[in-house]
């Protein structure tokens, strides 16, 4: 039988993600690689890869 790729995927991004980035603290590398972006106002921002998605809290709120 094959493997549950889809219900894998859940569980790695659900579970595993958010503690891998807790213990790994890479929470000033992202805040400091969109602050060098420097996006502006009605921009919009392509995060390639952005797995757990937490760069994207760094990013303005009228940033798209």
């Amino acid at each position: 039988m094959g493997v549950n790729t889809l219900g894998w995927n859940r569980v790695r991004y659900t579970l595993l993600a958010p503690a891998y980035d807790l213990f790994a603290g890479f929470g000033a590398q992202r805040k400091r690689s969109i602050a060098l972006l420097a996006p502006r106002a009605g921009e919009r921002v392509l995060v390639d890869g952005c797995g757990t998605g937490l760069d994207l809290r760094h990013l303005p709120p009228d940033v798209r």
